[in-house]
């Protein structure tokens, strides 16, 4: 009874901004009746975290909280398991309220967060109970980066569909949502809008306004549409933690062009991160996502040492970043600055855009788009259990089972060149552990090795491919490629290669191709 007599009394609270708020107070609640609203029929959820840009803290019994805000913030609520928000119209949750005291008076070129003429003085967040899976499944989606209305199309087309024909329980989008162009965010909010699924979205640096002076407003029009640009949630075991990795430096004055950025976490949001792991059991499953790779090439080493110093002792985390547009996993070890006995795994998932939309186009007008790694344009499915997870390469506008690319031989191969020649085999999501091996016309297995160097089949085609504005990716090494000598009593004529390969997670993929030794 006196928890409503504490709501009632508040709603006669006046809510004009008569200065600006040091903080503000709010309940998180389970919504028994679906109605969003609090009443006497719903239940305050205790210990729940809540957060703002700069700390966390946590509801009492009353489901009541109150925190610190800047003048610029935003206050979420860290989604606990058993639970869900509802969902907006663009599928991100109700799990945040815009809460700026004054107006952003910077140009920043594209819209950012307006300022409501009346905050309210106390928020509400209401919850909705869930059956906890033990087993999910997550979209992960690195780099749409869409220039133009033509490449949201054309992501519509190819990516979409694999989304749909393989049902997850949530998204997330690591990034690069945009490629500059933000007044395309409605466009591409449009494009997902038939997963009905929760969509979790993180902050790339082509998601940057800009003409921003420095990292303070960098993500205004990202907020504006998507919410808070670093927060957390859990589902199950696992705790996901998203993350803004980029660091813009402001617009370049100077030349009056955009300016640089770097990848790393700024102080405040290192701060936060800090506060959000005390909160997690030791036990518990780590999931970061962030748009730049947490690596040294990538990110300043003095700020990752900080960044891994807040996750030592965990024993279960997985780095899940874009930006690069390719495929790799690797193991982090003290070679990366990573610490302490814990199995860290980082995955580069690919990119939906795959090599920035280039070219060739095919007779549905849909770019070839493959990646310079030799990758097709794709997305990667997970699924998580209590005690493991997996993940699947979903391939845009292909066959599921398009896992691998028989790069060589080429249809016909000369003879007398054939001891100078190689077979190589591009197995998209391999790593080091990937098992290759080929047979020729059903004779004997021959093992194929990992190697560092340009797909041939991208090499080849690199005089057809570029993008929009007329640019080529460059050519680099690709560390999912493998290579082996054809058999030496191979003969003149006809013949059919068979590659076989065991991922790392157990399992298998095979393709053919058929070609001609000649004179």
């Amino acid at each position: 009874m006196n928890r409503i007599i504490i709501i009632l009394s508040i709603s006669f609270i006046s809510t004009a901004i008569l200065a600006q708020r040091k903080s503000v107070s709010g309940f998180v609640f389970n919504d028994i009746n679906n109605n969003e609203v609090y009443d006497k029929t719903d239940i305050p959820l205790s210990s729940i975290a809540v957060s703002s840009l700069q700390t966390i803290v946590q509801t009492d019994e009353n489901g009541y909280f109150e925190i610190p805000v800047l003048v610029h913030d935003i206050i979420s609520v860290i989604k606990p398991k058993g639970y869900e928000f509802t969902l907006q119209d663009n599928n991100v949750p109700k799990f945040y309220q815009l809460y700026y005291q004054k107006p952003i008076k910077e140009n920043l070129f594209y819209e950012g967060v307006k300022i409501e003429k009346k905050l309210p003085d106390t928020l509400f967040f209401a919850l909705h109970k869930k059956e906890v899976k033990q087993i999910f499944k997550t979209h992960v989606i690195g780099d749409i980066q869409a220039p133009g209305l033509a490449e949201v199309k054309y992501f519509r087309e190819l990516i979409v569909p694999g989304l749909l024909k393989n049902p997850a329980d949530f998204a997330v989008c690591l990034g690069d949502i945009a490629d500059n162009q933000l007044d395309l965010y409605a466009d591409i909010e449009n494009s997902l809008e038939p997963l009905n699924i929760p969509i979790y979205m993180v902050p790339g640096n082509h998601d940057m306004n800009y003409r921003a002076k420095d990292f303070e407003h960098q993500v205004e029009t990202y907020r504006k549409h998507f919410g808070p640009d670093y927060y957390s949630f859990n589902y199950a075991n696992t705790h996901y933690i998203a993350l803004n990795n980029v660091i813009y430096h402001g617009w370049d004055k100077k030349n009056d062009q955009q300016g640089f950025y770097d990848g790393g976490l700024h102080e405040m949001q290192l701060n936060w991160l800090q506060e959000d792991l005390k909160l997690v059991p030791i036990d518990m499953r780590i999931v970061l996502m962030a748009h730049i790779p947490f690596l040294k090439n990538f990110c300043d080493s003095v700020n990752l040492v900080e960044i891994f110093s807040l996750l030592e002792g965990r024993e279960d985390i997985l780095g899940l970043y874009g930006h690069v547009h390719s495929i790799e996993s690797w193991k982090y070890s003290n070679d990366d600055l990573m610490k302490g006995k814990g199995h860290f795994q980082g995955h580069i998932a690919g990119s939906a855009c795959g090599g920035w939309w280039v070219s060739p186009f095919g007779l549905d007008s849909l770019p070839d788009a493959t990646s310079y790694d030799g990758s097709p344009a794709g997305t990667f499915l997970y699924e998580f259990s209590n005690e493991e997870y997996s993940k699947r390469f979903i391939p845009g506008g292909k066959a599921s089972d398009f896992q691998l690319r028989i790069s060589n031989p080429l249809i016909e191969v000369l003879k007398d060149s054939i001891e100078t020649r190689f077979i190589y085999v591009n197995i998209f999501d391999g790593d080091e552990e990937t098992k290759v091996h080929y047979t020729i016309d059903n004779g004997e297995s021959y093992k194929l090795t990992r190697v560092d160097e340009p797909d041939p089949f991208v090499a080849r085609n690199q005089y057809r491919r570029f993008n929009r504005d007329g640019w080529t990716p460059r050519l680099v090494d690709c560390n999912h490629l493998w290579k082996a000598s054809y058999p030496k009593n191979i003969e003149l004529g006809m013949h059919k290669i068979e590659v076989q390969c065991i991922l790392s997670n157990g399992k298998g993929y095979s393709d053919v191709k058929i070609f001609e030794v000649v004179k």
